[in-house]
């Protein structure tokens, strides 16, 4: 291996495009396609899953299929790739995947409205971090936000559970939601290039601007101060819940006892990750993939397989539902469903 790794004016109508753009979609999915799900020869139920090709997010479920823990729990998993959760939900929705690795961000409009949609386990914390310029190297989250004010913060969706935490975070420290400038830029180039002041991205997205001297301003995972020194709303969103996967009820109605075996291949792969015999492992599996980072050395590649394979978590609280809630109150969705509703038996708690 080489040295080197070659505001919306309202959130309410937002919300509801969401819901309509998602419809459309899924009518247009379902219209070309059917679940591929079946029951393979060998016995395996045979699914297909939604994934990210360059986000850290899908790290759990490559490594379930590369280590075998779907197979050894009778899954036959096929990953299908797609840019992001909005595409993704109206994939789950029209039928053209089975599992969808989402946040409740993506399925709360559809949940509030009586959509029948279960969490079978959750795969990721909030993997959110956001850098700053140089600049603001040593400054506390409320002094860069204050810096940060008539600038602009890029995030890979204006509509993604990236911007709507950066906008929690901007309220929590008494400032307004029009302070900054989103802009939408899934890459790091309107941020190193200088145009913007912020750049809210994933863990995988943040490793390489880390490697270039640009400070943690906030990691979710890896807060940069003590946790009781931020304020509350900013507390909720340390650890929380983020992407898992979710399923149709339909679909799962039709594969009866599919959720505990699908509950159990995460765990497992989620206990073997996260030993750190494993690490070198993991950094070699991903070496030439879609998520691999070029512009990394080895080390700070190892580094930031570290820091991913750290966000891995199945767990999803009473606590985390809470605060999804007040995240899609904000947007203007009406209250989610109770959460025995949604999500499965069987997923931990804590």
């Amino acid at each position: 291996m080489s040295t080197t790794r070659s505001r919306t004016a309202s959130r309410s109508r937002f919300a509801l495009a969401i819901v309509a753009a998602i419809t459309l979609a899924a009518s247009a999915c379902s219209s070309s396609s059917s679940p591929s799900s079946s029951t393979s020869a060998s016995g395996a139920t045979s699914v297909s899953i939604l994934s990210y090709p360059t986000s850290g997010s899908s790290w759990v479920e490559y490594i379930a299929q590369k280590e075998g823990f779907f197979t050894k729990n009778g899954i036959d998993a096929t990953l299908v790739s797609l840019p992001a959760g909005q595409q993704g939900t109206a994939a789950l929705v029209g039928g053209s995947i089975d599992i969808g690795l989402l946040d409740t961000n993506n399925l709360g409009p559809l949940l509030a409205k009586g959509g029948k949609y279960t969490l079978i386990t959750n795969a990721i914390q909030n993997y959110w971090v956001l850098m700053g310029q140089k600049d603001l190297a040593g400054e506390s989250l409320g002094a860069a936000l204050n810096s940060l004010k008539g600038k602009g913060i890029a995030v890979p969706s204006l509509g993604g559970s990236g911007a709507r935490e950066l906008e929690l975070m901007l309220s929590a420290y008494g400032l307004s939601t029009s302070s900054v400038s989103l802009v939408a830029d899934p890459t790091t180039t309107s941020f190193t290039t200088g145009r913007v002041g912020g750049f809210m991205n994933d863990t995988l997205g943040s490793c390489s601007v880390t490697a270039k001297g640009y400070p943690t301003v906030m990691n979710f995972v890896n807060p940069p101060a003590a946790t009781a020194s931020y304020p509350a709303d900013v507390q909720k969103l340390i650890g929380l819940a983020g992407l898992g996967f979710w399923a149709s009820d339909g679909w799962l109605g039709s594969h009866p006892g599919f959720e505990t075996k699908f509950q159990k291949a995460i765990a497992e792969t989620i206990s073997w990750a996260q030993q750190s015999a494993n690490l070198n492992t993991i950094a070699e599996l991903f070496h030439g993939t879609t998520w691999d980072t070029a512009s990394l050395t080895d080390s700070q590649w190892t580094s930031c397989t570290k820091e991913i394979v750290a966000t891995f978590s199945d767990k999803y609280s009473s606590a985390d539902f809470s605060t999804w809630n007040q995240i899609l109150k904000a947007e203007g969705v009406s209250a989610l469903p109770a959460e025995s509703q949604f999500v499965a038996q069987g997923v931990p708690q804590s």
